[in-house]
Order: C-alpha cells, then sequence, then structure tokens
C-alpha cells in the first residue's frame, strides 16, 4: 500500500513494522500510534495515489484508516439497508489499486465505452 510504503519509521526490530502496516490476520491497514511520528506522509500517499480516506487529528497522526474491526466489521452488522457486505479477498485485484475515480472510468469504459 502507498501509504505504508510511504511512512519514514524505520521497521521494528521485532516485528518488522513500520508505523503503518498490514494486519495478517485481517489484511487490513493499522497505525501503531505509539510509532507513529505524525509527519502525514501516509495520509499524503493516501490521497495522490489511494481513495484519500486517511485524515489527520491535530498532532499529525492518522485518523480514518478502517481496520474492519478485527474481522467483525460493525458497519455491516449494523447497515439498516444491508447495503454493505464483508467479503474476504485472496488476491489482489487491480480495482483494489485504483482510487475510486478512476474505478469509475474504468467501469464507464467496459459498460459504454465512454472516456471520461
Amino acid at each position: 500500500a502507498p501509504c505504508i510504503n510511504a511512512c519514514p519509521v524505520p521497521p521494528d526490530l521485532f516485528t518488522g513494522r513500520k508505523a503503518l502496516y498490514h494486519d495478517p490476520e485481517t489484511r487490513s491497514v493499522r497505525n501503531d500510534s505509539d510509532r507513529c511520528v505524525g509527519c502525514g506522509e501516509c495520509a499524503k500517499a493516501c490521497s495522490n495515489l489511494r481513495t484519500g480516506v486517511i485524515s489527520r487529528y491535530e498532532n499529525g497522526k492518522p485518523f480514518g484508516i478502517c481496520t474492519l474491526c478485527n474481522g467483525d466489521p460493525q458497519c455491516v452488522m449494523h447497515c439498516s439497508y444491508g447495503a454493505l457486505q464483508y467479503v474476504e479477498l485472496n488476491d489482489d485485484t487491480d480495482f483494489r489499486k485504483l482510487s475510486p475515480e478512476a474505478i469509475a472510468r474504468k467501469l464507464i469504459w467496459d459498460f459504454y465505452e465512454i472516456e471520461v
């Protein structure tokens, strides 16, 4: 993930993780707030190369990173319309690496052959 690559915090000697890392169980991006230096590089990378979901507190530390509630996403459970679904993916699909705008452009092209 670009946010993890952008994190300047060196990997921990014991865990091998930077301040941002992939959770091996949920595959979500997690933040170790004790190690985070609040530089904002993760938020910049997310904004420029992905969805821009990472925001920053006043101290510079990131928030808005979905942890998938440790494998039991509460948003899915509590969506009164049943519009959300938790699906485990076993591969890195092309769409996971695109911003919402890029996904929309690709789908418009695939369905209507209109370039936007």
